[in-house]
Parts: C-alpha cells; structure tokens; sequence
C-alpha cells in the first residue's frame, strides 16, 4: 500500500502542470452543463400545450434536460481516460517503468497504482456532473427527480469504469504512443454505448422505476465486470512486458 501511495504521489507531481489545464477544461464542461441545464426548457415544444398533464409536462422537461446535458455526461468520463495516456507516457519519457521494476517494485503494484490513479483522475469529471445532475433537479419538478438524476450520475460512473480500463489496458498492451492512437477509436465505440444507454433510460427508465433500475444497474454491474476483467488483461499484459 505504501508502494501504490508513493507511486501514486509519483504520477500527481510530475502531472501537475497537466492537471491544471484538465481541471480548467472540466470548469468549461461544468459552465456548458449548467448553461444546458437551464436553457433546456426551451427544446420542448408542448409546454404550453394545455392537453398535456401535469406529470407528463415534468417527465418531458426531465427528458429534455437531461438529452441536452448528454453531451457533459458523456464527453467527460472520455477525456478523464487521458490522464492515464499522460501518465503512461511521463513514465516512458523518463525511463521510470524500468527504474522501478529494477529497484524491486512488483509490476503488479504497478499496474494496480496505474489503475488507482486512473480512477482518482475521473474525480473532477464526477464532481462536473453531480453539478450538472442538481441543477437539472433544481430546474425540475418531476416527484421522482431525484431518482432520475441519482441513475444518471450511476451511469456516468459506469462509463468512467469503462473508459479508464479501456485506457489501462491500450496503453499496458501497446505503449502511451500507440495506445492513444487505438484509445481514441476506442472511445468513439465507448461514447456510443453510454450515449445510448442515456437515450434508453431518457426514453423508458423515466417514468418507470423498474425499467430504470433494470437500464442503470445492468449497466453499471457491466461495466464493473469490464473494469476488472481489463484491469487483470493489463496485469497479464504487463508480466509479459520486455523493457
């Protein structure tokens, strides 16, 4: 454990001029969030309509809500990936990878630390969309509001899983080089599934607790396996590794 900490310490410092420039893109994904958010109401066509219920008007304020902020729900977790990418390569820049093999660090501490980090660096992109998620219930009157943003930010978390063990194991596979080549195709295919998860869950899992359960748990339990299954792909990948 003290190993992963000072690794993880490790990555944190010779990140940090990074990390600025990643935290103020997630400042920019959050302002574009809240200004969505609250500039939703405006795609939704029968508002006025007075044939419409009361119930009905909320649900439909709630879908286009959260249709509008997709793009804050779904970008975000595919650009946490890349802090994994620059760690990777920070460590093959410096030679790092065959320092600490040779002073007795065990790979799998390793790769373990890099998957730790991975997750510590999705933090801001989860914090950008809890904001997002409490506006959108501010803005909106729906009883169960705070269910569907609860199963939006579950979502969101399946898709940082998946992301991050994707970048994991592209980059313990090939290198940072050519990891980020393949990574970037990768997430095309990773911001289509957690796109159309939210469109599923926007389009039946709203207005039905049991259907969104079933959307936002089967999901989220997926994407558990997946991180964890890639993540021990990347531990045998890096055994094998030749440095």
């Amino acid at each position: 454990m003290k190993k992963i900490k000072g690794l993880l310490l490790k990555d944190i410092l010779q990140s940090k001029s990074y990390l600025f420039i990643y935290i103020f893109v997630y400042v920019i994904f959050a302002v574009v969030g809240i200004f969505l958010a609250i500039s939703s109401k405006s795609g939704t066509e029968y508002f006025n309509d007075p044939n419409v219920s009361e119930e009905s008007l909320a649900i439909g304020l709630l879908q286009s809500s959260i249709l509008s902020c997709i793009f804050v729900f779904c970008l975000s977790p595919m650009y946490a990936a890349s802090g994994i990418t620059l760690s990777f390569q920070q460590d093959e820049k410096w030679n790092f990878d065959k320092f600490a093999v040779a002073s007795g660090i065990s790979r799998k501490t390793i790769v373990t630390e890099k998957f730790c980090f991975g997750l510590l660096v999705t933090l801001p992109s989860f914090i950008v969309s809890v904001i997002v998620a409490i506006v959108i219930a501010i803005m909106n009157t729906y009883s169960l509001k705070y269910l569907v943003v609860l199963y939006c930010l579950l979502i969101n978390i399946g898709g940082l899983l998946i992301h991050s063990s994707v970048a994991l194991v592209f980059n313990t596979f090939l290198g940072s080089v050519k990891g980020r080549v393949w990574l970037s195709i990768a997430t095309i295919f990773g911001l289509l599934l957690e796109g159309g998860i939210f469109y599923f869950y926007a389009g039946v899992g709203i207005n039905n607790v049991l259907y969104g359960s079933l959307i936002t748990f089967g999901f989220l339990l997926i994407s558990i396996g997946i991180a964890i299954g890639l993540y021990f792909l990347s531990l045998k990948a890096y055994l094998n590794k030749e440095f």
